[in-house]
């Protein structure tokens, strides 16, 4: 929803509500502007992404390898892995910021690897990385902790020679360009910008008292998702097998240290942590490690193929086996959890089973938008905005990001209007004053509020799977 108000000339904080950074609704804008404003154009450019990711992915490590087979293997395990299904191809940041960070590793990579200081093409490879991770800060906030990690990477292969520092220099002019779309909105409206990205995440209704928590409140969620729970699902273990892996990457160029160097260790590790900040911790925050798991992966079986070079041919032909079984172990896991994502709905976030699945459907959702449009009524009001990302009909600004409910009740009267944010008391009063003419119940629909909609003269119009149009003469 935000990119369609962006794309009608809306400034994110200043004109509307927005919990994150600009660049995935400003790119998604674009997008529509040249392709049309749909759920399947978001969603087929999601896809785009990731098959841009498994690319970057595989180049990085061929790259820092030197062998094709390590990078097709690298790319088939973020390609099959359910992380990579379930959250890095849906229309949110992680996808882009991941791969904007995936393009700043491999200019990185590729920079250092080239052993000449004057080479033009490694300055223009470190100014473009610059701007990569910039871009993914402004993608997702927290990726803003892997410029400080990338630039102590450079400096500790460069060294602090005056044209490694000019390196340096270079880099971090490239970060700050790549932050220009944050810097831009922050410009237009400050406090509304440091509320909505940050001071928001501390005061809504998750039950938290802090922007970060506390470790014990978030501990049994963690070990769940990474795996070392009892009751971790198969795709959760998967990630701590990922993860696994990439200690061993790192533990063998330890025994056969004549490798290649590559910063995709130091960035997953630098998103770990990021990870682990927001309060509440979300399982799907660590998806955005997948990509870089998976170069480390492909690194392993290149850095175990060059040490049994000399060793005899069964050395190699056991590591491509072994290579090969942890493929398919992956492969199968990730068909679980695309089931699980595509299919079923168990565990997602939101849909939580497969009763509720047909209501989240793009089909449903766009069938809904056309029911919308038919009423010929200029403004709506839903409690879930996505029922207007396709529909000429607009939408009441105050109700174009639910999240903002979220936060409600906290805020004075004053603050709230300033903010773009309303309470399901406000929008009961909106029922109450028949404006907007057109009400939209649905996923997400607050009761008893909507059960008040027919009292107030609003008639049904149409239904489609749980969602109800209702209009007002």
């Amino acid at each position: 929803m935000a990119a369609r108000l962006v794309g009608e000339g809306r400034w994110p904080y200043r004109d509307f509500f927005l919990p994150q950074v600009p660049l995935l609704p400003a790119v998604f804008a674009t997008v529509f502007a040249v392709l049309g404003r749909s759920w399947l154009v978001a969603r087929a450019f999601s896809g785009v992404l990731a098959v841009a990711m498994g690319w970057l992915v595989y180049r990085e490590t061929l790259s820092a390898t030197r062998r094709r087979g390590a990078g097709v293997f690298a790319a088939a395990l973020f390609a099959l892995n359910g992380w990579t299904i379930g959250w890095l191809t849906i229309v949110k940041g992680y996808g882009l910021a991941a791969l904007f960070l995936l393009l700043g590793v491999w200019l990185v990579g590729s920079a250092v690897r080239r052993k000449d200081e004057t080479d033009r093409y490694a300055v223009a490879q470190i100014v473009a990385a610059g701007v990569a991770v910039g871009l993914a800060a402004s993608a997702r906030l927290y990726a803003v902790l892997v410029m400080p990690a990338v630039a102590l990477y450079l400096a500790s292969r460069l060294g602090f020679g005056r044209a490694s520092l000019r390196r340096l220099g270079l880099y971090t002019l490239g970060s700050v360009l790549g932050l220009v779309p944050a810097l831009v909105c922050f410009m237009r409206a400050p406090s509304a910008f440091v509320f909505d990205t940050l001071l928001y995440h501390a005061v809504r209704e998750y039950g938290q008292d802090s922007l970060l928590g506390t470790v014990g409140a978030k501990l049994p969620a963690v070990l769940k998702t990474m795996g070392l729970d009892p009751y971790a699902t198969y795709g959760e273990r998967q990630w701590m097998a990922f993860a696994i892996v990439a200690v061993l990457a790192a533990a063998a160029r330890i025994r056969w240290p004549n490798t290649r160097t590559s910063p995709a260790l130091l960035v997953a590790l630098v998103l770990v942590a990021a990870s682990l900040l927001p309060n509440p911790f979300q399982p799907q925050y660590l998806c955005m490690v997948v990509p870089f798991f998976a170069i480390e992966a492909g690194r392993l079986l290149g850095t175990i193929l060059d040490g049994v070079e000399q060793k005899p041919r069964l050395w190699a032909l056991g590591a491509a086996a072994a290579a090969m079984a942890y493929l398919v172990y992956n492969g199968w896991v990730g068909l679980q959890d695309r089931h699980r994502f595509v299919r079923t709905g168990v565990s997602v976030d939101g849909v939580e089973s497969i009763e509720r699945t047909s209501r989240w459907q793009i089909r449903t959702v766009e069938t809904v938008a056309r029911a919308i449009d038919e009423q010929h009524i200029a403004v709506g009001a839903s409690w879930w905005p996505g029922y207007f990302v396709s529909s000429k009909t607009a939408i009441v600004v105050d109700l174009a990001n639910d999240f903002g409910f979220r936060a409600a009740s906290v805020l004075p009267p004053e603050e709230r209007r300033r903010l773009h944010i309303v309470t399901h008391p406000e929008v009961a009063e909106m029922i109450v004053q028949r404006q907007p003419r057109l009400f939209v119940e649905g996923n997400w629909a607050s009761y008893p509020t909507a059960l008040t909609i027919p009292l107030h003269r609003y008639h049904l119009r149409a239904t489609v799977e749980n969602v109800k149009v209702w209009t007002a003469d």
